[in-house]
């Protein structure tokens, strides 16, 4: 392996840790909005929840799809 060869794996090794941390912080994002999304109506003794409950919980699909798509996306090859 020349100099070259570990450069570039260990610049994408640092590269694709990068994007693991960022799906990683989505993810959890997404868990939060979720979560709030379906204990705020229980917190507030509403059966039925409201616009922002939904959008609470779409918002959540939207990050953890998008957190999928960056692993999918950014991922460099490191060998």
């Amino acid at each position: 392996m020349t100099p070259d060869d570990i450069s570039r794996r260990r610049d994408a090794k640092r590269f694709n840790e990068g994007v693991k941390i960022l799906a990683t912080f989505m993810n959890n994002l997404a868990v939060g909005a979720i979560i709030a999304g379906l204990l705020s109506p229980l917190v507030a003794g509403r059966i039925v929840p409201v616009l922002e409950d939904v959008a609470l919980v779409f918002t959540a699909l939207a990050l953890h799809i998008g957190a999928q798509v960056a692993l999918r996306l950014f991922l460099k090859s490191e060998n």
